[in-house]
Order: C-alpha cells, then sequence, then structure tokens
C-alpha cells in the first residue's frame, strides 16, 4: 500500500505484542507476525508469498486468548523487511474491536 493512498498511521508492534499467526492463500499455509497495523490494513512479516491483489486469511489471538479470522487482500510485496502489506476486507464488530484493542495495546507499550 503506497504511503500516499494510506488515510491512517500504522502502528508498529513489537515483542510481546507482535502476534504470531498463520495466514492461508493460494500458496498455503504459513507463518508469519503483524509488523504493524491500522484499522484499515498491516504488514505481515513471512517468508510465505502471496500475489498482489490475492485475498487472504488469517486466524490470530486476542489479549483474553479467544481466536479471530481477519481477511484482506495483498496490495504490496516487500524484500525487507520479507512480507506484505494487507487491506483488511469486510470486518465485523468483533475484528474491528480486536483491531483497536492491539493498536491500544502498542500505544500504551510505546509510552
Amino acid at each position: 500500500m503506497a504511503e500516499q493512498t494510506r488515510r491512517l498511521t500504522r502502528v508498529e508492534l513489537y515483542k510481546p505484542i507482535s502476534p504470531m499467526l498463520r495466514w492461508r492463500g493460494k500458496s498455503g499455509e504459513h507463518d508469519a507476525c503483524i509488523k504493524d497495523v491500522t484499522l484499515e490494513g498491516c504488514f505481515l512479516n513471512t517468508q510465505g508469498r502471496a500475489e498482489i491483489g490475492e485475498t487472504i486469511t488469517f486466524k490470530t489471538s486476542l489479549p483474553n486468548d479467544d481466536l479471530v479470522e481477519l481477511r484482506g487482500r495483498v496490495v504490496h510485496y516487500r524484500a525487507r523487511p520479507v512480507g506484505f502489506g494487507v487491506r483488511f476486507e469486510e470486518m465485523t464488530d468483533l475484528q474491528r474491536t480486536y483491531l483497536k484493542l492491539l493498536i491500544a495495546d502498542a500505544d500504551d507499550s510505546v509510552s
């Protein structure tokens, strides 16, 4: 996702906030972690490859250990750090709440 098209500032995630996850796309399942996030998208740090325009899904944990599934479209690929940007699609209230909690936790850890 090009910087000029991003409407929200991404929040960097660091351990232990950066959740590990498994994502699924055309090439199968792969491990990843969320490097940064907004309510509109995120960057997945992963060795797995996905095509630009491809829709992927991934599950990650809520702070209470419940799982939430997110879905999005790959909008760009980067070699360093290796991974790709995802723009979220069709989010539920639970998914939005999860992202808000994740962003708030990251903001608190930086303060």
